[in-house]
């Protein structure tokens, strides 16, 4: 199963010899545009140009900046569902290390 996860990057479960999920990490810096676009749309976002928007069709905004968050300079995090995408600056991962950093 994957699941999003940090700095345009999606992990997938990974059983330990105890039997927990470990996060297995795979970059999507590289993926072409077209997966990105379909992988949002899958975890229910949509996408105007290169514009990421709410289930609800409005624009997302980056929750810890308010800046509008693109295909190109996004991240996936687990935390809520849909998963939170992000805007890749540091302020953008600070927050989400405070709200959510017990996930890892």
């Amino acid at each position: 199963m994957w699941l999003p996860v940090a700095l345009g990057v999606m992990m997938s479960a990974t059983s330990t010899s105890r039997g927990h999920e470990r996060p297995r990490i795979v970059s999507l810096r590289e993926a072409p545009k077209a997966f990105k676009v379909a992988l949002l749309k899958e975890l229910g976002y949509g996408v105007d140009g290169n514009r990421i928007l709410t289930p609800t069709g409005e624009k997302y905004l980056d929750p810890a900046s308010g800046v509008a968050v693109s295909v190109d300079n996004m991240i996936i995090l687990p935390g809520e569902s849909p998963p939170i995408v992000l805007d890749d600056s540091p302020m953008s991962l600070a927050w989400y290390v405070g709200k959510y950093g017990d996930i890892f």
